[in-house]
């Protein structure tokens, strides 16, 4: 199979999944997909697709507190999310960031989160965007910096 850059809006890859035979990888081999997630902002309240569910280790479905959501992030990336989310608010903007985050199962995921927000008279009202499990690509990173150093 030959590497091929495919094209859509917003996902660009140079690396397909390698397949032999009909064997399909596992899905822990397989890149994640971006699924999305809104916060409004008069509440705080989110919502989320299936994706980041998993994503979280939560089970699909369940009541989400972002509070409790903001504590599984480690420090350098709840702090990150912090003031990225503040700026983006006061300025009606958009970010983009690589964050960790502690699943209630005690595993360590790697998502790169996508935000923009939504404004209505003038006055930001909510924030959505995609968040995507880059755990893989994290690890592959920090693998390949060992070899080489």
């Amino acid at each position: 199979m030959t590497n091929t850059l495919i094209y859509a809006p917003g996902i660009i890859t140079s690396s397909p999944v390698e397949r032999v035979g009909d064997d399909v990888p596992p899905a822990t081999a397989l890149p994640g997909l971006p699924a999305r997630w809104w916060c409004d902002l008069s509440d705080d309240s989110l919502r989320w697709e299936h994706g980041v569910f998993d994503l979280f280790g939560i089970a699909r479905g369940q009541r989400l507190d972002r509070r409790a959501i903001v504590e599984m992030y480690a420090a350098p990336s709840r702090d990150l999310l912090d003031h990225l989310r503040s700026t983006a608010i006061a300025t009606r903007g958009s970010f983009t960031f690589e964050a960790e985050i502690v699943r209630p199962d005690g595993a360590m995921r790697w998502m790169r989160v996508v935000a923009d927000t939504v404004a209505t008279n003038g006055r930001t009202t909510h924030l959505y965007g995609t968040k995507c499990d880059i755990t893989h690509e994290m690890s592959a990173a920090v693998t390949v910096t060992a070899t080489t150093a």
